[in-house]
């Protein structure tokens, strides 16, 4: 049984939220880490609140760590997509953008709306998507240093101070073979 709906405005620091049940309606501010976790499920207890439909917006990893202690405490937990939050309160025509206000217009949504309750990924799921965003990392620094050599603002070969290739003088590997030299030196 539900005993209240929470809705959770997550920031990188910062949880701001507030829950309806009984027809009262609250709102705290908690920090965003485990301690802050810790003292949200607290004061749901204090609350006389055995279980609540928790509806976050999807922030990546700013909102997998109070989902998942949310999930592991027995409480249904959805993740909502941030537009769909946004077109809602444009029905509202909400034009205020404070974290307390956006987290009872994410109560409200859910309230309403009710929406599909979210399980977490397994540990392979959440290792391969660190293991996919640190991959992105590299291509897209990759991809700016060949921007750069190929640009013509880099010179290679002198003692010219901003060379591209005094600080890239290796590619990476690619399909197994060696790397080698950047410049025209043989």
């Amino acid at each position: 049984m539900i005993d209240g709906i929470l809705g959770i405005d997550v920031c990188k620091n910062t949880l701001d939220v507030s829950i309806s049940s009984y027809t009262k309606v609250r709102t705290k501010s908690f920090t965003n880490s485990p301690d802050g976790w810790r003292h949200l499920l607290d004061w749901l207890i204090a609350q006389k609140i055995q279980r609540v439909h928790a509806c976050l917006e999807s922030t990546g990893r700013y909102s997998l760590g109070i989902a998942c202690a949310l999930y592991e405490a027995d409480h249904v937990v959805s993740i909502i997509n941030p537009a769909q939050i946004r077109d809602f309160v444009r029905t509202k025509l909400g034009r205020n953008k404070t974290d307390g206000v956006d987290a009872s217009h994410i109560r409200e949504y859910c309230e309403l709306f009710k929406p599909s309750p979210w399980a977490p990924p397994s540990e392979a799921h959440r290792r391969l998507g660190e293991l996919q965003t640190i991959r992105s990392g590299i291509i897209a620094g990759l991809t700016e240093w060949k921007n750069r050599k190929n640009s013509g603002n880099c010179r290679r070969g002198g003692s010219s101070p901003g060379r591209c290739d005094d600080l890239a003088l290796h590619e990476p590997a690619r399909s197994g073979r060696q790397s080698h030299r950047t410049d025209d030196r043989q």
